[in-house]
């Protein structure tokens, strides 16, 4: 507690020292006060780049979402067309040597089930950990731009110190108080960012996708190729006959 008192005595201090105040030539200029101050979160979101890639990440979704609907519904008929034929053998209506054969294609059947959902619960899994690799990236290079952008612009302005006023500190309340709208760089580094044309950035951002995407199918491994497990075939027959 004495610790935090007299953090918050030693920050009302640097509050209160004398600045010298600026008269800025316009939007995002800041000659005398060397101060800025800049909207993080909506540079982000009204970034260009962050649109474009957002849309890819969700195209990318649909795409996969689709693949999976389409193999959940292979395994439903696959499961159908085991149900069908043990319903046959519980009739009794076949022939000793033909159930004997019909029961042997229904364990047959029973192991390529159980393959085939282990191979979608393997694609989910790497489906889904492509989606988050693809936004952790697209994410990583949004920023990078943003702080060049920012850094750039400083540097160029002579600024020396700028300050995040979208954040926000303990109990969710502003860590930045009150800010004049003199000292708001938020638009002119909006314009230094979209600057770059949209069939730029859609060239661009479609190579990064690509080489992802050729780099994780170059790691997959296909799960039919892993054994079934025996208790997994007898629990999925289980189910069916239950």
């Amino acid at each position: 507690m004495k610790n935090r008192f007299c953090a918050s005595i030693c920050l009302l201090g640097l509050c209160l020292l004398p600045v010298r105040p600026c008269v800025a030539a316009g939007p995002g200029t800041l000659p005398g006060y060397r101060i800025g101050v800049i909207d993080l979160t909506r540079v982000y979101r009204d970034y260009t780049r962050t649109k474009i890639g957002q849309e890819k990440l969700a195209a990318r979704f649909r795409e996969y979402d689709a693949e999976r609907k389409k193999l959940t519904q292979e395994l439903t008929e696959m499961r159908d067309e085991v149900n069908v034929m043990r319903r046959e053998v519980v009739r009794g209506e076949l022939a000793t040597a033909e159930r004997e054969e019909r029961q042997r294609e229904i364990e047959e059947k029973m192991l390529a089930v159980v393959r085939f959902r282990n191979d979608i619960g393997e694609l989910e899994k790497t489906r889904n950990a492509q989606l988050e690799g693809q936004a952790r990236r697209l994410r990583s290079r949004i920023i990078e731009r943003i702080r060049d952008a920012v850094t750039s612009y400083a540097e160029k302005n002579e600024i020396y110190l700028i300050v995040e006023s979208s954040a926000r500190g303990v109990g969710n309340v502003e860590i930045v108080v009150y800010k004049s709208a003199r000292l708001d760089i938020t638009d002119a580094v909006l314009e230094i960012l979209n600057a770059e044309s949209e069939e730029a950035i859609e060239a661009e951002e479609e190579a990064a996708a690509q080489a992802a995407a050729e780099l994780a199918q170059e790691q997959e491994t296909p799960a039919s190729q892993e054994p079934a497990q025996d208790e997994d075939a007898q629990a999925e027959e289980k189910g069916a006959q239950e």
